[in-house]
């Protein structure tokens, strides 16, 4: 299954595969992806044949972080769809079943927030972290 072609879903046994599908754009986060993967997050929950989930992306890089454009005026807030659940883990109702993230190429600012909502994180060797906000506020208040 794709929830709205950014977010991918497929069973393996009694694990479901939750892919970041936004190859084009580095997998960034626009609303819509945010709101699929929650949506994602809801299906393992609640369904009883998984008993846990990987977090993975397609394409060589996790995420190029959030699409600014998207987030500008509500950076820290978003909002879900009916039933999902916040993959960051900040409000709301949290995932009970075990989440891995595997992790490869860039992974910028929301995806290590997304690791660190995860029970076990991995990383291949070409992994890069960033944490690019801070640059982004110093350019904006000069």
């Amino acid at each position: 299954m794709n929830q709205e072609g950014r977010v991918s879903t497929e069973q393996q046994g009694q694990v479901l595969l939750i892919g970041l599908d936004r190859v084009a754009k580095r997998n960034a986060f626009d609303r819509a992806m945010l709101g699929a993967l929650g949506l994602a997050y809801a299906e393992l929950e609640r369904d009883d044949q998984f008993r846990c989930g990987v977090l993975f992306a397609h394409g060589d890089h996790f995420t190029g972080g959030l699409e600014l454009t998207q987030f500008a005026s509500s950076l820290g807030q978003f909002e879900y769809p009916e039933g999902a659940i916040d993959p960051l883990g900040l409000g709301g109702p949290r995932l009970t079943k075990p989440l891995i993230s595997a992790v490869q190429g860039i992974c910028l600012t929301v995806g290590i927030e997304l690791m660190l909502a995860t029970d076990m994180r991995i990383a291949a060797a070409d992994a890069r972290f960033a944490q690019i906000e801070i640059k982004r506020l110093c350019r904006a208040k000069i």
